[in-house]
């Protein structure tokens, strides 16, 4: 079989649903139930860094709805939400998530009711008839997207009372007569109304990374979203309301939030995905082989009838591989589509293909992945030149101080809390790893010796930065930063 002839599937799982759905049948892997958590469990927040299958699960709950009984879901996109106008609809008079969360609750419950409206016929129900049909009176009802929902309410008017009604009188209607906390319990009221019949309805949020790029009241903005989704789901859940919202989260957004509860927050809600055990990115593997044709008894040994059982007569190919990647799924099935897209009519790889892969890898994907990753937390200017300031550093073992006196060369802000910030990035996303000194005894020669380490982020999630270390660079960025003299 050529590796042209093999279904490697797409890089953005969103592309892969729509595409090929037949691969969420068939090749998704959960080796946590996390799925199960998502659905039928407490916890909302999918946390995890790009790469690892957060957007995979929410297909994979959605390619769920035709095959399971009694389970409606949707998505809903952040990416391209327009901000500006979401910030108008902020109280002043509130400080932190408080500036945002009436705004929040109100938007996500009607996303509810649309979302609701499109499942099933609940017209019967006079309270949720009332709500949808005052919501079609107000243009709120029919829109494509929630970034057409905060667009309308640039043409409703919130007057010091707060009453939700629209600048044109001739709309109007009773359930105007409520303040915008008073509509959002009425929604909700409007929910316990309804006889879902045991369907779990889960609205699932998704495309947060935008917000990076929105410097202007970032963080109340985020930290509004997650009290209004978890006030709302509590809400639910208390009154025995089979609908949750599941948001998608980067681990590095979250970690911008200040609010002194989201921590309770966070642990209570969240679920970390993570892909730590090589063996389970295996599994992955071993499924692309079986939907690629490869018959079931054979897919376990077959990675090794594409590539060297060992590298160096030292090392697991599918180890070796893994070194330049940051163990991610999206990781390892790109590698293997750069095969695919170098070597289409070979059957197998020898170790100089290999390798030669790795060097295309390394420069077309890893090293995107990375600035992908860092943009909006980064002037773009300075990830452009982090390749400048690696190369200028000449080894891929360095301190902080290093680090810190070759990037004032190259940054556009020279100021040391900037540098800092930079360098902790780069460490929270496993680009560099810090080597960890551990004492102990040699028993041949009977002294104190100091034995060393290198700890990732993603392998060791817990270690915490001490800038009093020494640091490496990640394998993957070798040859991304043209570092030919590291063998």
């Amino acid at each position: 079989m050529k590796l042209r002839d093999y279904n490697f599937g797409f890089a953005d799982s969103e592309t892969e649903f729509s595409r090929e759905p037949k691969i969420f049948e068939v090749a998704f892997y959960d080796p946590k139930n996390i799925l199960d958590s998502l659905i039928n469990g407490i916890e909302f927040i999918l946390i995890g860094n790009k790469g690892v299958g957060k957007t995979a699960y929410s297909a994979k709950i959605r390619s769920l709805v035709n095959s399971t009984e009694n389970l409606n879901a949707h998505q809903i996109s952040l990416s391209n939400f327009d901000f500006d106008v979401f910030s108008k609809l902020s109280r002043d008079e509130y400080e932190g998530s408080q500036k945002f969360k009436l705004a929040w609750d109100i938007t996500l419950l009607i996303e509810l009711y649309k979302f609701l409206d499109k499942s099933a016929d609940y017209s019967s129900i006079d309270s949720f008839f009332n709500i949808t049909e005052f919501l079609r009176s107000n243009n709120l009802m029919n829109l494509g997207s929630i970034n057409a929902t905060v667009r309308r309410f640039t043409s409703i008017e919130i007057n010091i009372k707060e009453y939700f009604k629209l600048n044109s009188e001739k709309h109007k209607n009773t359930l105007s007569d409520y303040s915008l906390p008073g509509l959002c319990d009425y929604f909700k009221k409007g929910l316990c109304d309804i006889d879902f019949n045991g369907t779990q309805n889960l609205l699932i949020i998704d495309g947060l990374d935008d917000i990076l790029r929105y410097e202007k009241s970032k963080i109340e903005m985020l930290s509004g979203l997650f009290r209004s989704i978890n006030q709302i789901n509590n809400d639910l859940f208390q009154n025995k309301i089979p609908i949750k919202i599941i948001i998608l989260a980067r681990e590095d957004i979250l970690a911008s939030i200040t609010d002194p509860d989201f921590n309770k927050i966070k642990r209570d809600g969240g679920i970390r995905l993570n892909w730590s055990n090589p063996s389970d990115l295996m599994e992955i593997v071993k499924l692309r082989f079986l939907i690629s044709g490869i018959p079931k008894d054979k897919i376990d040994k077959h990675w090794y009838s594409i590539f060297p059982r060992k590298v160096n007569k030292k090392i697991d190919s599918f180890q070796y591989v893994l070194q330049y990647t940051l163990s991610k799924p999206r990781d390892i099935l790109q590698f293997l589509k750069q095969c695919k897209q170098e070597f289409p009519n070979e059957s197998c790889l020898n170790f100089k293909q290999l390798r030669y892969v790795m060097t295309q890898f390394a420069v077309s994907y890893f090293y995107e992945e990375m600035k992908n990753e860092l943009s909006g937390f980064i002037e773009d200017s300075d990830i452009d030149n982090l390749e400048l300031v690696f190369r200028d550093i000449g080894k891929v073992d360095f301190t902080y101080n290093r680090f810190k006196f070759v990037a004032e060369k190259y940054f556009s802000n020279k100021e040391e809390d900037y540098i800092r910030k930079v360098f902790n990035m780069l460490y929270d996303n496993s680009y560099i790893g810090q080597v960890i000194t551990i004492p102990g005894y040699d028993k041949k020669t009977k002294k104190q010796v100091n034995n060393t380490r290198v700890a990732f982020k993603h392998k060791e999630p817990h270690i915490k930065i001490n800038q009093a270390n020494k640091f490496t660079l990640h394998k993957g960025l070798y040859k991304a930063f043209n570092m030919d003299f590291i063998q």
